[in-house]
């Protein structure tokens, strides 16, 4: 299945689903009610295991955020990791940052709330502490990701200069 063949859920945003948002990284950031100006502009939608959200390389503008279910996350045809509920992938291609730099694939059977650029940009315009706040919260990830990929790289390093 490819994301075109995703079926959009039309019962909307369950107590569940929007504990699993409040928790996410990202959203967690928000205050209760940018939260729900953002819950208001994700479409949701339900997965099959293998369906394809996105192929490394390829153009993108939506950003996803699992309600449930497992999906992996691949580059150059090695796993990665997998991403479940309460994580979120595709961000920077939905700011328009970069192409995507990953494979994402279910695993399982999947809920997501989608996010398109236009739908963002939408946001920006009328909630501007929203979208300022959820990009703080963006940059805090990455700088997260990165030190922990930094010092990952360190132990590797400091493991092989050891073994020598």
């Amino acid at each position: 299945m490819t994301i075109d063949e995703l079926t959009s859920m039309r019962l909307g945003i369950t107590r569940e689903d929007l504990d699993t948002l409040s928790s996410n990284a990202l959203l967690g950031q928000l205050t209760p009610r940018e939260l729900g100006s953002f819950i208001e502009i994700l479409a949701h939608l339900h997965a099959t295991p293998g369906t394809v959200f996105m192929q490394e390389g390829e153009e993108g503008d939506f950003m996803y955020f699992v309600l449930d279910g497992v999906a992996v996350l691949s580059r150059n045809a090695h796993v990665i990791r997998r991403v479940q509920r309460g994580e979120h992938f595709g961000e920077l291609s939905m700011l328009g940052v970069r192409l995507r730099s990953s494979t994402v694939v279910a695993e399982t059977d999947m809920r997501l709330a989608r996010l398109n650029r236009s739908r963002f940009t939408g946001l920006a315009a009328r909630s501007p502490a929203a979208a300022l706040h959820l990009l703080q919260a963006l940059v805090g990830s990455l700088g997260d990701d990165l030190t922990q990929l930094t010092d990952s790289v360190a132990a590797l390093v400091g493991r092989r200069s050891k073994a020598r």
